[in-house]
């Protein structure tokens, strides 16, 4: 495979949509295979999701002070607890997504479930003090 751009939310740079799918697993849990797959810029999407941490570079289990670890929950709109979910709107081509997030979402319709391996260039290697670079 070729090496994994890194690419942040709003950085200006135009996505190659095709070609970032290309460094994402992507597994179909449910999947409409009669929906055409037209997503664009500007269509308003609603959407729960969940997000662990699937890899950890050596020697990073903490952050800010708190463990972290392999198949950790670290994101989700999903209340752990309660199950409750409160689903997450969002804009295509905005700059409000982890990018992987968005190219995946692009692929989707309506009911469709999917489990997304996401490199750390596409997801949040640029956000600062949130997980550790790498992960």
């Amino acid at each position: 495979k070729k090496s994994v751009p890194t690419l942040a939310p709003g950085d200006g740079r135009k996505r190659n949509w095709t070609a970032i799918l290309e460094h994402i697993e992507v597994e179909w849990l449910e999947q409409d295979e009669d929906c055409s797959r037209n997503a664009k810029d500007g269509d308003t999407l609603s959407f729960n999701h969940k997000g662990f941490i699937a890899e950890l570079p050596p020697g990073k289990n903490t952050m800010n002070g708190q463990p972290i670890m392999k198949g950790m929950q670290f994101d989700g709109n999903v209340n752990p607890e309660s199950k409750e979910a409160i689903p997450l709107e969002f804009t295509l081509g905005t700059p409000r997504l982890v990018v992987g997030m968005e190219a995946v979402l692009r692929t989707m319709c309506v009911g469709e479930k999917v489990r997304a391996l996401i490199p750390p260039g596409l997801a949040y290697n640029t956000r600062k003090d949130f997980l550790p670079y790498g992960t």
